[in-house]
């Protein structure tokens, strides 16, 4: 897979001025229920930017658990995921039902939701 489209997300999304917050530490703003589903997390004031990654050899709907305050993002949100070509659509996401493909991952975008 060509990496250029992941690295020009990245870029847009601003990920040199964000904060990396994984799933490994302790109290890490976003979780699956799924120990098969890992999160890393990039901050910035107005949105996060989640990395999905499934060590899962099917797909899996997954709830995805935010800590909105440790985002800095209010309590009601936008989930979406952004297109990336050759990995994934864009669309919009229910936070309660992620579907994440086997054996690969999902980049999503929250941000506070508009109104």
């Amino acid at each position: 897979m060509d990496p250029r489209p992941v690295w020009a997300l990245m870029n847009n999304f601003g990920i040199a001025k964000s904060r990396m917050l994984g799933c490994w530490l302790e109290n890490a703003p976003a979780r699956t229920d799924n120990p098969r589903i890992l999160t890393t997390t990039y901050v910035r004031a107005d949105a996060a930017l989640i990395a999905l990654a499934s060590w899962s050899d099917r797909d899996e709907i997954v709830e995805l658990s935010l800590d909105n305050d440790a985002l800095g993002l209010g309590p009601d949100v936008r989930a979406w995921a952004p297109a990336v070509e050759g990995l994934q659509a864009e669309t919009e996401v229910e936070l309660s039902a992620v579907r994440v493909p086997a054996g690969q991952g999902l980049f999503l975008i929250v941000e506070p939701a508009p109104g």
